[in-house]
């Protein structure tokens, strides 16, 4: 179903990471988001995702448009830590709190 959809629309105000988004762009769906934290820190930028303020439903609207008529980019996966990266950020952040 979203891999035949033309775009998605996200209008999440709470999430920690969206694997909707994320199965989203590896399908080739463009998505349209609200600028939530989990949004801005893991997708932004990313080829496919747009990203509007929050409660801007016309800025929604709008960017739903364009995608409509063709003017975006081709949807991409982002690049995400891999597990070993985001053990290493999390040993380094617990030995500098150990040498407080």
């Amino acid at each position: 179903m979203v891999a035949s959809s033309r775009l998605m629309l996200y209008p999440s105000h709470v999430d920690a990471f969206s694997l909707a988004v994320l199965e989203s762009l590896h399908l080739g769906t463009p998505v349209i988001a609200y600028g939530i934290p989990a949004i801005e820190i893991h997708f932004k930028g990313a080829p496919g995702v747009s990203v509007v303020d929050e409660w801007d439903l016309e800025a929604m609207a709008a960017e739903a448009a364009n995608i409509l008529d063709g003017r975006h980019e081709t949807p991409q996966p982002p690049r995400l830590k891999t597990w070993d990266e985001i053990m290493r950020e999390e040993v380094g952040l617990i030995y500098r709190l150990l040498k407080e």
